[in-house]
């Protein structure tokens, strides 16, 4: 029967001398048993994927034999297996280079990686985003569910060179909008000219003892004397600040007056603007006398979105995975690879306990947009938690920490702390930019 083409192989040798290993091919599990130079061969295929039986053909078979033959006379524990792999068209697990505009139905731009697109007069920004300052291409792993909604899937099928447009419906996008994350706040603030404070809490906001005479910031827009220091109370007079009575903000402006004894602190709010709130990002959807309108959904929420797609390169799963890093954990021998090779140093400082630099590693560092790298980088690694030298050296303040140095050692860029594929491939592409994907 037809076999799915964007599935692959999975084969695992158990032990050495008696093996048994299974290749998994989603719904389709085939065992080969046998001795470690796989002398006899007994393939058994049982399972139904969508109601059918799948069965490999003899070219398969044939191929997947002889795959896992030589993977253990080589000693790998770990193959994939590719049987219906087409070099023609972007399948599943395939590393792509894509330019990428995203918008919405009515044409607004969400982002792009083509600077020619970002420039245009009749192009214009949804609230909340604009233009950047880098632009190439990106890399994606088709089929994958993580990354920018809709493209990981919108390149399956697709050629080098060809460009699709595509409309990716609200729940495959940013989702439904929460109602719960659109807020109301007030417009106006007033404050009492005469205040007094809990001298306990006086010192807990303001970081200092009180006393009699002395003057504090009270606010942004206004300071305060301190009048009396009493047992259980802080008297305070307040005034307006010296840089009078309107300041501009990142959300609009401040009008500050004093009426009848109480400083009246009003905010005009700008539309469009960016509102933040206990680490909540919003922007401001409306205004009026009274209050004004955040939104903390994702400006896209609710909306669907338009995908424009052109694949420039891409790289078969069986050739990306293919890729290997030749690490070094000798830091003085990957400095003098640097200077000899003329390429930079990517060094990594982790520790054998910590459960986040072997995340970094095994699936970060093994991820096809990394390993494809393999050639244009010295890769060193360091357990900085045993040989302390060089987390003092680098003022490594958590694990794991990734430096990308020149020959001459000095830091050209440094993450600390575990980051995900998207930004690592990012900040090593600042140094080497995406190009073709040969």
């Amino acid at each position: 029967m037809k076999m799915n083409s964007n599935k692959y192989f999975q084969a695992e040798r158990s032990c050495p001398g008696n093996i048994l290993s299974c290749l998994l091919f989603f719904g389709l599990i085939v065992c080969l048993s046998g001795c470690a130079s796989v002398q006899q061969q007994n393939l058994q295929a049982a399972e139904k994927d969508s109601s059918q039986e799948q069965q490999l053909t003899p070219e398969q078979k044939e191929m997947v034999f002889r795959t896992l033959k030589e993977a253990v006379q080589s000693g790998k524990s770990e193959i994939n297996i590719y049987p219906d792999e087409n070099p023609d068209l972007i399948q599943q697990f395939d590393l792509v280079v894509v330019d990428v505009t995203a918008g919405t139905e009515d044409g607004l731009l969400i982002n792009t990686t083509l600077e020619d697109v970002a420039n245009r007069q009749d192009r214009k920004w949804l609230i909340g985003h604009g233009r950047g300052e880098r632009f190439h291409p990106v890399e994606v792993i088709a089929g994958e569910e993580k990354g920018f909604p809709g493209v990981n899937n919108t390149v399956i099928g697709m050629k080098k060179g060809e460009r699709r447009i595509v409309t990716i419906p609200v729940d495959q996008a940013y989702g439904e909008k929460d109602m719960k994350k659109i807020r109301t706040y007030p417009s106006i603030h007033r404050v009492p000219r005469m205040a007094k404070a809990e001298p306990l809490g006086f010192v807990q906001q303001y970081g200092i003892f009180p006393i009699k005479g002395s003057q504090i910031s009270f606010n942004p827009y206004l300071n305060a004397k301190i009048l009396d220091v009493f047992e259980n109370a802080v008297t305070l007079e307040l005034s307006m600040k010296p840089e009078g009575e309107m300041e501009q903000v990142d959300y609009g402006k401040t009008v500050v007056s004093l009426e009848n004894d109480e400083f009246i602190i009003k905010l005009i709010p700008e539309i469009g603007a960016r509102f933040e709130v206990e680490n909540e990002k919003g922007w401001i959807t409306e205004a009026n006398e009274d209050g004004f309108t955040v939104d903390f959904n994702h400006p896209m929420a609710g909306k669907p979105m338009v995908l424009e797609v052109e694949v420039r390169d891409f790289i078969k799963a069986s050739a990306a995975n293919a890729y290997e890093i030749s690490w070094l954990d000798d830091y003085q021998k990957g400095m003098d690879a640097s200077l000899e090779q003329g390429k930079p140093v990517v060094l990594l400082l982790y520790a054998d306990w910590c459960r986040w630099s072997q995340k970094m590693m095994e699936d970060v560092l093994q991820d096809p947009r990394i390993l494809r790298l393999h050639d244009d980088f010295i890769w060193v690694k360091i357990d900085s938690d045993k040989n302390r030298e060089y987390k003092e050296g680098f003022d490594q303040k958590s694990f794991p920490k990734l430096l990308i140095l020149n020959s001459r050692g000095e830091v050209l860029k440094s993450l600390d702390g575990y980051n995900n594929v998207h930004i690592v491939s990012e900040l090593l592409h600042e140094i080497q930019p995406v190009s073709k994907a040969g």
